[in-house]
């Protein structure tokens, strides 16, 4: 493909006014000046004065890469689009010109409108600071991981030996929706729509609303029983009595909304780690249940 790539080039660069060398992995075009032409996937870049191609779409994050290196890159949208403007343009007896100056406008932040914490620290910052742990960054992902947010009342009273036993509590939590862990609810405003300046992905919750209440439902009665000791008499002597007051699910009130939460995936040499991008802080728990975690 590549070959046959280069041969399209090498043809519309002649027939408008061109000299083409074609050498090894690169096209040499020369006219009021030199211009190569090389394939993205072989060896290095760091040629300024080229220009390179590939047929594979390029995301924000690779071709801010590109930018900052002062580097051209036709990827297949570029390519489609010179290769259609040499023909309109031969149509209509015009001539097309060879230019390394940037085709696509420059990158705009992408709002997403979905429910998120906010993104506090950034891609370089993560980066700095996950060196050690990761064992050199080969790759950041960020993805908005589906976390359950609710808040609960339970109330929970019972009438023990002449006396009303009483538990009541109030507060609020996160839980992962893909994996069920539970999370540090965090104080930050949620907002309906986050902006983005790079590539990114948004995972699927894996827990329905109805399996997410019953879990934290769980999780709820179980924190809040109380084993108590009570003493009673009996004769000269006084025995303890262990009494469980444990919530029932009917004295449980639950209010649940999907959210998602900002996370930095860092991969290195020694696995991968999670960053929480509102905090900074590294997951204790991992942020999905299929990649492999630092230990």
């Amino acid at each position: 493909m590549k070959e046959q790539i280069f041969k399209v080039l090498e043809e519309i660069l002649i027939s408008n006014g061109y000299q083409v060398v074609w050498r090894r992995d690169e096209l040499i075009a020369e006219k009021e000046g030199q211009i190569r032409i090389r394939y993205l996937d072989n060896g290095e870049i760091d040629d300024k004065n080229a220009i390179y191609i590939t047929l594979r779409e390029i995301g924000n994050e690779e071709r801010r890469k590109f930018e900052k290196l002062g580097i051209t890159v036709w990827d297949r949208h570029r390519l489609m689009y010179e290769i259609g403007r040499a023909v309109i343009l031969d149509l209509e007896g015009g001539a097309w010109e060879l230019k390394t100056e940037e085709f696509l406008p420059a990158l705009q932040a992408e709002v997403v409108f979905i429910k998120s914490f906010p993104i506090r620290y950034r891609k370089e910052e993560i980066e700095r600071i996950s060196q050690t742990e990761v064992g050199g960054v080969s790759q950041i992902t960020l993805k908005f991981v589906p976390y359950w947010k609710y808040s609960f009342r339970v109330h929970h009273a019972k009438r023990i030996r002449g006396n009303t036993m009483e538990i009541k509590e109030s507060g609020h939590g996160l839980m992962n929706a893909v994996n069920g862990f539970f999370e540090e609810y965090i104080d930050a405003k949620i907002q309906d729509s986050v902006e983005i300046d790079c590539d990114y992905r948004i995972d699927s919750a894996r827990m329905d609303k109805e399996e997410a209440i019953n879990k934290i439902t769980e999780d709820i009665i179980s924190r809040y029983t109380k084993k108590l000791k009570m003493k009673r008499e009996s004769g000269d002597s006084y025995i303890v009595d262990t009494v469980v007051l444990k919530p029932l699910p009917k004295d449980v009130e639950i209010d649940v909304e999907l959210i998602y939460m900002p996370v930095w995936e860092v991969s290195g040499k020694k696995g991968t780690a999670f960053y929480n991008a509102t905090t900074g802080e590294l997951f204790e728990m991992p942020a999905d249940d299929d990649v492999e975690i630092l230990s």
